[in-house]
């Protein structure tokens, strides 16, 4: 789900100037090195079942770093997030 947050944070901005100077060709590296890491890059490569989506939407929106996010975070976001991301 990383690559997707750095993306969702960015919008039309870079939070992360300070490491990456794009925050698209940090979302792009942080994907390469997942993948050559074999870490599986959806929810579903992760054995996650589609069902559970809202739960983990609700406990995401929770967590003590939302509070910290550049950009706010809420219960549907993070839905959207989580489903759209769910599947390659």
């Amino acid at each position: 789900m990383l690559p997707h947050v750095v993306r969702f944070n960015s919008n039309g901005t870079n939070p992360y100037s300070d490491i990456h100077p794009d925050a698209e060709g940090l979302a792009r590296r942080i994907s390469q090195l997942l993948k050559l890491a074999s870490i599986p890059g959806t929810l579903s490569e992760h054995g996650i079942p589609r069902e559970i989506l809202p739960r983990l939407a609700d406990r995401a929106s929770k967590q003590w770093t939302a509070q910290f996010n550049p950009r706010r975070v809420s219960e549907g976001i993070c839905w959207g997030y989580t489903s759209r991301h769910f599947e390659p």
